[in-house]
C-alpha cells in the first residue's frame, strides 16, 4: 500500500494592509510641526555664519527632507512628492530658503489631509 504525502493547503486569507488613517493626529502634527519649526529656525541660525553655516543649512535639508518624506508615506501610503521636491529645491536658493519653507509645508500636507470636502 502507497504512502499518504501529507498534503498542505493554500491559506485562503490574505495579508492584511494598514489602510491610511481619515485624518492626522494632533500629537503627529506638533511633532512634525516642532520639527519644521526647529529646522526653520536653524536656517536662520545658520544664515548668521556665512561660510560654514551656509554649508551645514544645505546639509540638514538632506536630513529634514528625508524624514518628513517617510512620516507622510507611512502615514498616508502616498507621498506628496512635488511638494516636497519643490520645498527641497526652494531651501537652496538664497534669501528665499529663509522663508520657513518647512513648516509651510508640514501645514500644507496637515491642510490637505483634515480639510472638509
Amino acid at each position: 500500500m502507497p504512502k499518504k504525502t501529507p498534503t498542505i493547503k493554500a491559506s485562503k486569507k490574505t495579508p492584511k494592509v494598514a489602510a491610511p488613517q481619515e485624518s492626522l493626529s494632533a500629537f503627529e502634527l506638533a511633532f512634525m510641526l516642532t520639527l519644521a519649526v526647529i529646522k526653520d529656525a536653524l536656517d536662520l541660525g545658520l544664515e548668521a555664519a556665512v561660510g560654514l553655516g551656509l554649508v551645514l543649512n544645505r546639509i540638514t535639508n538632506f536630513f529634514i527632507a528625508p524624514i518628513l518624506w517617510f512620516w507622510i508615506f507611512l502615514r498616508m501610503h502616498r507621498p506628496p512628492t512635488r511638494r516636497l521636491l519643490l520645498t527641497t529645491a526652494t531651501e537652496f536658493i538664497p534669501l528665499i530658503g529663509d522663508l520657513p519653507l518647512w513648516t509651510a509645508f508640514v501645514i500644507s500636507v496637515w491642510w490637505r489631509k483634515n480639510r472638509p470636502l
